[in-house]
């Protein structure tokens, strides 16, 4: 783990070219925070790194955005799936 990490996780996608690393980490003042990261390959052979922090003050509303955008997608996903059905 880096310097300021307390937690760390990760996933890699099912096509192997995205890995997300779920972090909680403490700033230089003590204050913790989340730092969700995707890692993308791209087709030159680098990497191209994508970061969101959700600092203690916003992670209710970001879960519950996060609930929220989940359950739209399970409904895209449903309908989708009833329409290859038929």
């Amino acid at each position: 783990m880096e310097r300021g990490e307390i937690y760390s996780n990760q996933l890699e996608s099912s096509s192997g070219r995205r890995t997300y690393f779920f972090n909680l980490k403490v700033d230089r003042n003590g204050s913790p925070f989340l730092a969700i990261v995707e890692s993308a390959s791209r087709p030159d052979g680098n990497y191209r790194r994508n970061q969101i922090l959700v600092y203690p003050e916003d992670v209710k509303g970001f879960y519950d955005e996060m609930g929220t955008l989940l359950t739209q997608l399970q409904k895209k996903e449903k309908n989708r799936g009833d329409q290859t059905d038929k």
